[in-house]
């Protein structure tokens, strides 16, 4: 008894008894294999140029009941004129801010009542309209694009809101180290690049903006010839072929600039 005891509490067994306790811990708890990955395809995409000079991406599926875009135009903030920097900003939240028949509360009652979404505005090197609805409102979704890119209202009131609006953010930023740092630290490492111009412009010039300022920046940049959309989904569109594009109600019949309405409601 005594010689197994010796055997038993030796420092050989012991070490024995440990690696068994571990061996066993980890086939216990083991993490499972992982699965094998699944393929992922993505859906073929077809392009489509227009006589106005529009690009239009189509990736189209049909197992899920949505339609999802985004509309680019080149532009942005780049653009923006010396003493006149925040601007182009300015005109891309604007164009969801009324347009066509549509008042700004109605475009927003439109697409929630569907359950879509549609947002506008801009950034340094252009301005996008994007937005997602059920493959059933395809038609409100062209109505949508076409009214925003084609027939913003650029209204005299909501234009004051919104300038007012900015202004009061841009002076709360300076509350934010981060976005203080974004804005200085962009200044410092461009210097007098437009890419050291803050996106939304500071509070001298945008409250200086007017709104003849917006209508020129939107006569001077938007255009089918400037216009890239994407859509991926059930595609809205009538059949196209690439040698005989139709124009869309995206952008206007003819290679140039869009119109804003001459006289939108105030």
């Amino acid at each position: 008894m005594s010689a197994v005891r010796g055997r038993a509490g030796s420092p050989g067994a012991a070490r024995a008894a440990t690696a068994l306790a571990l061996s066993l811990a980890l086939v216990t708890f083991a993490p499972p294999s992982p699965a094998k990955a699944q393929e992922i395809r993505l859906p073929d995409i077809r392009e489509v140029s227009l006589p106005n000079g529009a690009r239009i991406l189509l990736a189209e599926r049909h197992d899920v009941p949505l339609i999802a875009f985004n509309a680019y135009l080149k532009g942005g903030s780049l653009t923006d004129p010396e003493g006149k920097e925040g601007v182009a900003s300015i005109t891309g939240q604007l164009l969801r801010k009324g347009a066509g028949k549509r008042s700004a509360a109605q475009i927003a009652d439109a697409v929630d009542g569907v359950g879509g979404t549609l947002v506008t505005g801009s950034f340094t090197e252009g301005f996008y309209v994007a937005g997602e609805f059920l493959s059933q409102d395809g038609d409100l979704m062209i109505d949508m694009m076409r009214s925003v890119l084609r027939e913003p209202a650029f209204a005299d009131s909501e234009f004051t809101k919104l300038r007012e609006q900015t202004v009061e953010a841009i002076k709360a930023n300076k509350d934010d180290p981060r976005a203080v740092y974004r804005v200085y630290g962009s200044a410092a490492f461009y210097g007098g690049h437009p890419y050291g111009r803050p996106v939304a412009g500071d509070e001298a010039t945008v409250a200086s903006l007017t709104r003849e300022d917006v209508l020129r920046c939107y006569r001077d940049q938007f255009g089918g010839d400037r216009l890239i959309l994407v859509v991926v989904g059930t595609s809205p569109f009538r059949p196209w072929s690439e040698s005989s594009a139709r124009p869309s109600p995206t952008g206007p019949r003819r290679r140039g600039r869009f119109r804003a309405r001459p006289n939108p409601r105030a």
